[in-house]
């Protein structure tokens, strides 16, 4: 009855399609006798009849393990369903903590993320998946035909050298090309996806546990230790066929795979850690089209359920309920030990964090330099109501953007950076080293005189009381002319009115590009966001009427 009710009308409109069943229980309140079926059974069939997501938040106090694996069943067998664990020891603290999460599950929207060549894949509980570029502008959207989305790969590339980001949901997963969004190919899993890992050729898939169609025990018996298997999906990234499926014994939280494919490792809604042998294959169950590998061994853990996993280097990382990241030693002696019961005792480096650690604080802030000595230089430009970053050196494409930390980005200004790399796909640039920004120069350190008619410079500085100094004095450049190596230049932009000098004025205007003759020939036209100003080795030159020269009182 309250999964059917009507979602008030002050809902945002992400949540017209879900409606949520929440339940605080102590294993004791309940005098129901409807089997686990049936309760599954009657959550689909008020998500037909709402044709909404119907989502069950079970929060369970102190509750038995064989229960607790029966709760975690029930809400898992709902899209968005989770089970939260309150220790009986807990008291009113630990149950106000299990609603905090309750309340970050209505409300949240992302369930992953996915960064490949600067593009991030971003999945969510709508069944939405999305494709954003380096300035957070998205490339594309589409909605897979299930719900969830914990699983969200991305590549370039691939088996079949068109790349892809795939999506696993409540209905399979769906493989879209990696740059238009277009679908691939879309494969159907028994159960809900819950999270997977891409390996060089194959896709595994972890999935939820099924609810029997034929179950007579009573959900809430303590006595019914049945397992729900649970299946990996092994599937070829190329065409979306299942190659072999791994059988876990509850819901498939976390997988990984060994960079070379071989070995297969799983986490378990019953706290439990999997391998299994990917080239050992057995034949196929009743009603099942792929042959299940070898599962080498299973483990439970001591510190909660594992929720992701990577395998590097013989180890493998797990990151738990319990907020814990956790290394299992993956060699052949220590699993031997653990099958004996001898492992050694896993080492706590908790009381290593306690220890004063340097903090990093976020800013805004940016050092400055005047050296552009073998750098790259970029600039901040205003693009469409944004602020974007392009190269303006020598060799770099002036119209790709630049990945670059947006809380230090200023209209106008010139920053400094190592080199710039091309993205693997091409398209934009990433920054290498730390940016900082080239140092105008200091607006009491040049004078500014008006040349009101055609006369000579000295003339100019004369009315201004000022003597003329070799190299101290520039003219502004107005007609085609070559500028010799020997000669400075100092730079106005047309937007902020800043100057520059030096070798960095002789950068920005690319003089120094080893691919052009250091006497380089210039055209007004060449200059549309610069007024340049030349070196004067003479006091006799000749200044045009309606210009300017500098004065460099530094």
């Amino acid at each position: 009855e309250a999964a059917t009710a009507a979602a008030p009308p002050a809902a945002p409109e992400y949540f017209a399609r879900d409606c949520w069943l929440i339940v605080l229980t102590d294993g004791g309140d309940n005098q129901s006798r409807r089997s686990l079926p049936e309760i599954a059974q009657r959550l689909r069939d008020a998500q037909d009849a709402t044709e909404r997501s119907v989502n069950l938040i079970i929060v369970g106090i102190g509750l038995m393990p064989s229960l607790t694996d029966k709760m975690k069943e029930l809400a898992h067998a709902t899209p968005k369903g989770a089970y939260l664990h309150v220790p009986q020891s807990g008291g009113a603290a630990a149950i106000d903590e299990a609603f905090k999460v309750v309340a970050q599950l209505l409300t949240a929207k992302v369930l992953w993320m996915d960064v490949h060549d600067g593009v991030l894949a971003v999945s969510d509980y709508a069944g939405q998946v999305s494709v954003c570029n380096i300035e957070g502008e998205r490339n594309w959207a589409k909605q897979s035909a299930g719900n969830g989305g914990w699983m969200c790969r991305s590549e370039l590339g691939g088996p079949d050298g068109r790349g892809g980001v795939y999506h696993g949901h409540s209905k399979g997963v769906t493989k879209y090309a990696f740059g238009t969004g277009d679908e691939i190919w879309s494969t159907t899993t028994p159960t809900p996806v819950m999270f997977g890992w891409a390996g060089a050729k194959y896709l595994y898939a972890g999935t939820a546990s099924p609810i029997p169609v034929d179950a007579t025990v009573s959900f809430f018996s303590r006595n019914d230790e049945t397992p729900r298997e649970a299946r990996i999906m092994v599937l070829d990234k190329a065409t979306g066929q299942p190659e072999c499926v791994a059988i876990c014994d509850s819901t498939v939280f976390c997988t990984a795979a060994t960079p070379d494919e071989k070995l297969l490792f799983a986490g378990d809604a019953g706290q439990c850690v999997y391998c299994f042998d990917l080239e050992n294959r057995e034949g196929a169950a009743m009603g099942e089209a792929a042959p299940r590998v070898k599962r080498l061994w299973k483990f439970r853990t001591t510190c909660g359920t594992a929720l992701s996993m990577q395998c590097h280097g013989g180890l493998l990382y797990i990151v738990s309920t319990q907020g814990t990241l956790a290394c299992v030693d993956l060699a052949d002696e220590a699993i031997e030990k653990a099958r004996k019961g001898a492992a050694e005792a896993a080492i706590d480096r908790t009381a290593m964090l306690s220890t004063a650690l340097p903090v990093v604080q976020a800013s805004s802030t940016v050092d400055t330099t005047t050296d552009t000595t073998n750098a790259v230089l970029v600039r901040c430009v205003r693009d469409g109501g944004r602020l974007r970053v392009r190269p303006i050196s020598h060799n770099f494409d002036k119209g790709w953007n630049v990945q670059f930390p947006k809380d230090i980005r200023e209209e106008g200004a010139i920053y400094v950076v190592s080199d710039l790399t091309k993205s693997v796909a091409g398209g934009f640039y990433r920054a290498v080293g730390a940016p900082k920004k080239l140092q105008p120069v200091p607006a009491a350190g040049v004078r500014v005189l008006d040349v009101a008619a055609h006369q000579p410079m000295q003339n100019v500085l004369q009315a201004a009381g000022l003597a003329f100094q070799k190299g101290k004095v520039y003219y502004e450049f107005h007609k085609k002319e070559t500028i010799q190596a020997h000669k400075q230049v100092m730079l106005r932009d047309k937007t902020s009115g800043s100057l520059y000098a030096g070798e960095a004025a002789r950068d920005l205007l690319g003089l120094n590009d080893p691919a052009r003759p250091r006497d380089a020939t210039l055209t007004p036209v060449q200059l549309a966001n610069w007024t340049v100003f030349v070196q004067s080795t003479s006091s006799n030159r000749h200044l045009h009427p309606g210009s300017q020269c500098l004065v460099d009182l530094r």
